[in-house]
């Protein structure tokens, strides 16, 4: 009769140990669950910033092309203009040797007429 109490203690401990056991991992499950979620959220956040830098690189690379195209246009721009200023000054040193030249004739037909 003891030993079967004893056997009974020891099965009613034996069944305490799995049910405290059972709650351990009830408890390491909902942590691990908590813990999944958290970092399902983390995972969402992280790909959501990763699009929007790409979107944002894509813009910037878009930006980058314009203003590539815009400098590329003022240097062809300045070029066209420093070949119209040559123009002008070969003009302008033309038209100041034909009045220095008009000078020298009204000049001469005034020393030819006395």
């Amino acid at each position: 009769d003891r030993r079967l109490s004893e056997k009974n203690k020891q099965l009613a401990d034996n069944e305490q140990q799995l049910v405290d056991k059972e709650r351990q991992l009830t408890n390491k499950e909902r942590q691990l669950s908590e813990r999944d979620r958290r970092l399902s959220k983390k995972v969402k956040q992280l790909a959501d910033k990763e699009r929007q830098l790409s979107e944002r690189d894509r813009r910037l690379s878009k930006k980058d092309k314009q203003l590539a195209d815009k400098e590329r246009q003022l240097s062809e721009r300045d070029r066209r203009l420093s070949k119209k200023d040559k123009q002008l000054a070969d003009k302008e040193r033309q038209l100041a040797d034909n009045e220095q030249q008009l000078a020298d004739n009204e000049q001469q037909l005034a020393d030819n007429e006395q």
